[in-house]
């Protein structure tokens, strides 16, 4: 049979409640008699876990028998565990909140929002824990002393906290103190010995057992997409069929548009208006106060290249404009669309410039595209080309050839301007800037 290995965790959580206590009886001290004239000192007194571990105290004792422990001192250890079945609630309870840290610029908070996160913590379960301190004090005097200053500040409880974390709904807890103190572990008669009196002090402290909790870091929605379609029925074999999808429905927070123009994207309004509906210019600052933290140079906008909104995209990184409602865009090279054809060294019109007048005399390999018809003349020789032609020049024959027939390609392809470093696309009807176009809603997304 195998075995289900459970996920490890492990937290401490008793471990800082024994801690707690230890902070809780440390720093009392006791005052000394007058010796040689000299008046009485005040003498710190510390506080530690018991040793349990026979080495430690063997080394402690120099590996000798006849080597008393240092006193006054004070010990804390745990005695027993045990359930509160009466305190127990919902095991199944799961308890949501909503986090919002404060953005760090610099090392240091500021006032703006940062990131935000869902926890969902599980019901605690109740314990209480037994624990035991002792006092070993070397005379009834120093004994006097330290369980004066400890009583009024312990009895009859006090609190304690083990973490300083704001979501830990288990953090403080109450110490009770037991009415039978064990004042003394000598009996009597004492005997010949003179062993170190110990005054025992029992607490019982209620907590509860927390599990891990669940965090997730959240993010806006940036856009609900609605398929409108056909009641879905059963074909005749009793299979599940769905409807065709009628229509498609995106929405986005404002339903902003935006107009990309080269490394400069512009925000517009709902249904590409200029201006908001009160007449003021729409804010890339604002916008990003509803999505999250804004980092320049960090955080990303990504627009769609088809109708398609899983589909294809190009991304780039994106910094402050020249105004607000503009921002800079580093495009990602490997994002854009791969180039279909050799890249072109102009977009020229035939009609009024040519090779040697307004161009570089032709060379082998130069490739123009065309924003208007050319037929054979001198300055372009015997070629006959169209509007949206790709033109080339051949070294060898010393002549203008047709390298893309737009009449005859309707397919869509790419092609890099290198004078412009632009790409270009050509949708099959005519050669549009490969990205360069606005955006409705749903066709461009903000990752910060």
């Amino acid at each position: 049979m195998a075995i289900t290995r459970f996920q490890f965790f492990y937290d401490g959580q008793q471990t800082r409640f024994l801690e707690q206590v230890i902070r809780a009886f440390s720093g009392f001290s006791y005052q000394t008699g007058m010796r040689d004239g000299q008046p009485p000192q005040t003498v710190l007194v510390p506080c530690h876990m018991a040793q349990t571990n026979s080495m430690v105290a063997s080394i402690q004792k120099n590996m000798s028998e006849n080597t008393l422990n240092t006193c006054p001192m004070i010990t804390v250890y745990q005695t027993g565990l045990r359930g509160r079945k009466v305190d127990l609630q919902n095991p199944n309870f799961v308890d949501s909140l909503q986090v919002f840290e404060r953005d760090i610029n610099n090392g240091k908070y500021t006032a703006d929002r940062g990131n935000a996160y869902s926890v969902q913590r599980l019901m605690p379960l109740p314990f209480e824990m037994e624990v035991q301190v002792d006092i070993w004090t070397s005379n009834l005097e120093q004994k006097y002393q330290l369980l004066e200053q400890m009583l009024v500040q312990i009895y009859p409880q006090f609190e304690i906290q083990n973490s300083d974390n704001a979501l830990d709904w288990s953090a403080v807890t109450v110490c009770f103190v037991e009415d039978d103190l064990v004042f003394s572990s000598r009996t009597i008669p004492i005997g010949t010995s003179d062993e170190i009196d110990i005054l025992t002090i029992k607490l019982r402290i209620p907590f509860w057992l927390t599990p891990p909790a669940t965090i997730r870091k959240l993010t806006r929605i940036e856009e609900i997409v609605a398929n409108v379609g056909e009641k879905a029925g059963t074909d005749s074999y009793g299979q599940v069929s769905v409807g065709a999808i009628y229509n498609q429905v995106i929405v986005t927070p404002g339903n902003h548009a935006i107009a990309v123009d080269g490394h400069t994207i512009t925000l517009l309004a709902s249904k590409g208006h200029d201006t908001m509906p009160d007449g003021s210019l729409p804010s890339w600052r604002t916008l990003f106060n509803h999505y999250g933290t804004f980092r320049e140079g960090i955080s990303e906008l990504r627009l769609m290249l088809t109708d398609d909104i899983e589909g294809p995209f190009v991304s780039g990184t994106m910094q402050w404009g020249s105004s607000d409602n503009t921002i800079l865009w580093t495009i990602d090279a490997d994002t854009l669309p791969a180039n279909t054809l050799p890249a072109i060294d102009a977009v020229v019109d035939p009609m009024r410039t040519g090779p040697g007048t307004g161009l570089p005399a032709a060379s082998d390999h130069t490739r123009y595209l065309l924003v208007s018809d050319v037929g054979p003349c001198l300055a372009w020789g015997k070629i006959t080309a169209y509007t949206n032609d790709i033109i080339m020049y051949n070294g060898s024959l010393h002549q203008w050839q047709v390298a893309f027939d737009s009449r005859a390609i309707h397919e869509i392809n790419y092609v890099l301007n290198t004078h412009t470093t632009r790409q270009l696309r050509w949708t099959g009807r005519e050669w549009l800037m490969s990205i360069d176009s606005m955006y409705g809603p749903g066709y461009w997304r903000l990752n910060l």
